[in-house]
């Protein structure tokens, strides 16, 4: 045997290769396949099987449900959840007689269903599985089937992820590959990670829509269309959606996608997907220029798994691409310092952020303004480049200051050209944030937003963040607070001109947050500082205490690994309740299966329903305009749209009347349960078809 093969097979880092990669693929989640069911099964994708049985099944009546459930692995617990209204008479598994929970014998509209975990019955391979459901309510009967991971099997999995990557570490350093192929490697796996983290289940994750992500897509659609938003204003520079207004820049950028893939949930998130994935390799390049490469790999590992940048880069509000403009800015300014740029070029591309969300109306200013000062007291441009500079800004920021000044002295909508400044009705001040200043709220202020960033990693919206995980990791806050104080003395003493635009943008994104109704989305510009000084820190003490750093390192990825399987897990189920899941499709069979005649009502318990529908639709904007009953037009800041078209929002005794179909909230209502309907039910929404 050639000796090469004898000194590699002798190799025990390549047993535990071998067996760290074993253990992460046999412990993946386990698929699972439905075989002879007595009725109809559909499985979901995210890990779980939807069984709604006999839609116009009679209240009190027994549903007898039989399958067989073949399990690739028995390292699972299975729980069997009931529709809310429904009740079990008997269950069996493998002829083996489960007992049924004291709380099963309420059967009725106002139970909450049950939910038996069914783990120690069931074993590798075929189950068969057995069932009678009661019908408490009328209407659908039927039960959910959710296989996840047991504890111990979670905690074994994310150490042997963690065992495998640790691995390949040590082979790469034990055969001393050289330093500037080994970090050009791990260059390469974490923007592929990265990228693989912003980029998967894109349309499935988080599954439905926002109103603001709707919004969005309408507007794309409409100007792409007919060169107008849903308001009605030509080429707008700003949007009026639900009267509060809406930045336009996400909607513009959305337009070539629109017409590349139609008007869906990919065409608004493809964007902001792909420039945040790139904005990573453009912290990469600022780094290394402030830092070194060493300090720019730390600084891109923290983003990539960072949980406050994955959730931003995977769903659309305007914010999603602010924080990556300005982050584009500052390594362009630097740029222009070292003579690599023109100045007009960062100036000019800061100056978007105007359009892009409204955390920008008191940052960017002050950001320029402080920033030309430095500039000008370290001599970086000529007067020439200052004149170039200075007139970009003013073309590009023109029609935004035009914007302000008619909304903030209440004057009427201007045309100039082909282009729209429109005068917002809900007015300025609640579009701004901006709250007249109060010394004793203001200090009440920066101690929620120190507790908002720094302690809780959360701020109440389940949007923004995923329970049990801090949106930037505990361990970045005492990172951040040694990297913060480092970069200050290094700044001063060392004379580390790079970090300047570093400290500034930490240091103004945190005063203008101070002054506005803050949230983690108009906060948005806090994040990046915060995780570049975090790992500022981190790999200071990679330089020194080398043990420690790996430790920190080996912390941080056992963090990001629980993130994942929570948010591709729990939080992905329980998120869909808040961005509408299913309810765009209740909209469509509705409109595909009546006339155009026929009324539709659908329930309000939706935000903004209206614009479900119009993208649900694609609705033609001359008849919304002409349509939309809208009563509190000119007065509210969201105005509500009672109807438009052969569209009613709102259930009451005239839509179960006069409505050819209704869309109900499942466990808000139900369809009659009687011979003239037709009833076609969906993950969150079911929709009641008169015959």
């Amino acid at each position: 045997m050639n000796i090469k093969i004898k000194k590699i097979l002798r190799e025990p880092l390549l047993y535990l290769l071998l067996l760290s990669a074993f253990a992460m693929v046999w412990l993946i989640p386990p698929e699972f396949s439905i075989k002879d069911a007595t009725l109809t099964i559909s499985e979901d994708s995210e890990r779980g099987i939807a069984i709604p049985f006999l839609e116009n099944f009679p209240q009190g009546e027994v549903l007898n449900i039989a399958f067989d459930l073949k399990l690739k692995k028995p390292n699972i617990s299975l729980l069997y959840n009931f529709i809310p209204d429904d009740c079990i008479d008997e269950m069996k598994v493998n002829d083996y007689v489960v007992p049924l929970p004291d709380n099963n014998g309420k059967c009725n509209f106002d139970s909450k269903g049950i939910v038996l975990d069914l783990s120690e019955y069931i074993v590798s391979g075929r189950n068969h599985i057995e069932c009678k459901v009661r019908n408490g309510g009328g209407g659908p009967a039927g039960l959910n089937l959710n296989l996840s991971q047991k504890l111990w099997v979670k905690f074994v999995h994310l150490l042997s992820i963690a065992l495998f990557f640790l691995t390949v570490f040590l082979i790469l350093r034990k055969y001393k590959l050289s330093e500037k192929k080994f970090l050009l490697l791990l260059l390469v796996v974490l923007l592929l990670v990265g990228a693989f983290l912003r980029l998967y289940k894109l349309g499935i994750v988080p599954g439905g829509l926002n109103q603001d992500e709707a919004a969005s897509l309408y507007n794309a659609y409409t100007i792409l269309k007919w060169g107008r938003d849903y308001a009605g204003n030509l080429f707008p520079v700003h949007l009026t959606s639900f009267n509060a207004g809406q930045f336009p820049l996400v909607s513009y950028l959305a337009i070539p996608f629109v017409a590349l893939f139609d008007v869906n949930v990919i065409s608004v998130r493809i964007f902001p997907a792909i420039f945040n994935t790139i904005c990573l390799f453009v912290l990469f390049l600022l780094s290394k220029r402030v830092a070194g490469e060493r300090f720019a790999i730390v600084s891109l590992f923290l983003f990539v798994i960072c949980p406050w940048h994955i959730l931003l880069s995977r769903w659309v509000l305007e914010t999603t691409i602010l924080p990556g403009i300005v982050l584009v800015s500052v390594l362009l300014f630097i740029l222009a310092q070292d003579k690599k740029v023109q100045f007009f070029v960062p100036c000019s591309f800061l100056c978007l952020s105007f359009y892009a969300y409204g955390a920008a109306v008191s940052f960017t200013p002050l950001f320029l303004l402080f920033y030309f000062a430095y500039a000008i007291y370290k001599k970086y441009y000529t007067l020439k480049q200052w004149l170039i500079a200075l007139i970009c800004c003013f073309v590009i920021t023109l029609p935004f200051a035009l914007f302000f000044i008619v909304n903030k002295y209440n004057l009427q909508t201007m045309t100039i050209g082909f282009i729209t400044i429109p005068k917002l009705p809900a007015g300025f001040n609640h579009y701004t944030g901006i709250l007249n200043f109060e010394l004793l709220a203001w200090f009440e202020k920066i101690k929620g937003l120190l507790e908002m960033i720094f302690l809780e990693g959360k701020d109440g919206l389940p949007w923004n963040s995923v329970n049990g995980v801090h949106n930037i990791y505990s361990l970045s806050l005492p990172l951040f607070a040694y990297g913060f104080a480092k970069g200050i003395y290094d700044f001063f003493k060392n004379k580390a001109e790079n970090l300047f635009p570093m400290l500034l943008w930490f240091l103004l994104a945190f005063a203008t947050s101070t002054i506005i109704s803050f949230n983690i989305n108009r906060s948005c510009l806090v994040y990046i500082p915060i995780m570049f000084f975090a790992a500022y820190g981190l790999s200071d003490i990679l330089k020194n205490m080398k043990g420690f750093g790996y430790t920190l390192i080996v912390l941080y990825c056992i963090s990001f690994l629980n993130f994942n399987f929570i948010y591709y897990g729990k939080w992905a189920t329980e998120i869909r309740e808040h961005f509408f899941y299913s309810y765009i499709n209740a909209a469509k069979y509705a409109t595909e299966n009546t006339e155009q005649d026929d009324v539709i009502y659908l329930t309000s318990s939706v935000n903004e329903p209206y614009i479900h529908v119009l993208v649900a639709t694609k609705y033609d904007l001359q008849q919304f305009l002409e349509t939309a009953d809208i009563p509190d037009r000119n007065t509210a800041n969201f105005h509500y749209v009672r109807s438009f078209g052969r569209y009613k929002f709102g259930i009451d005794e005239e839509a179960w009347r006069d409505g050819k179909a209704v869309v109900v909230k499942n466990n808000e209502a139900e369809c009659p349960n009687n011979q003239e309907w037709d009833i076609k039910r969906f993950d969150k929404y079911t929709v009641c078809l008169r015959k």
